[in-house]
């Protein structure tokens, strides 16, 4: 099914993902609200057992083959995770259905530039017999307001690690 988080608050999106107010399955569209030009913080990490799309409502992606970049997004995140597993935690499992796992459609920015943090988005995937599970990524913009610098440490060196996922990473 498809969910809209109560706000973009880190609190709300992890109670729609993880409970109480809904439990995310595989297949499910997780829609982070936002009808202005928002910025949150998020101070502690989320992670996202199944396999959904997680999308930040009131984007303008650019698609189609004549054009590029990520288009507008109308939420900023500051990421404040100074966690093994960064802001966005993802552990898929293979599944024979709804294998994707997708976020899209928002900036992703350090609070600060000289904050230790670790890389913003993780995804630790179980691969089985059948296959691996699948990733997009895509209409994320990194370091949009607040640039990522070496001085957010080596931690965050890379903005996306991924090991045991198949998946494709655009615009």
């Amino acid at each position: 099914g498809t969910y809209t988080a109560a706000s973009s608050a880190e609190s709300d999106v992890a109670a729609i993902i993880n409970g109480p107010t809904h439990v995310a399955v595989n297949g499910d569209t997780i829609q982070i609200p936002c009808s202005t030009p928002t910025t949150v913080t998020w101070s502690s990490q989320i992670i996202i057992t199944a396999s959904i799309t997680l999308t930040g409502m009131g984007a303008t992606p650019n698609t189609g083959a004549s054009t590029f970049g990520a288009g507008t997004n109308c939420l900023t995140i500051l990421d404040n995770v100074n966690a093994v597993g960064g802001l966005f935690y993802f552990q898929p499992t293979y599944a024979a259905t709804n294998n994707v796992t997708t976020l899209q459609n928002i900036n992703i920015d350090p609070v600060t530039g000289s904050t230790a943090l670790y890389t913003p988005i993780y995804l630790f995937g179980t691969a089985t017999s059948s296959g691996f599970p699948e990733a997009r990524i895509d209409n994320i913009v990194f370091g949009n307001s607040t640039h990522w610098t070496t001085s957010n440490g080596s931690n965050s060196g890379w903005l996306i690690v991924q090991d045991d996922v198949i998946g494709v990473a655009d615009q």
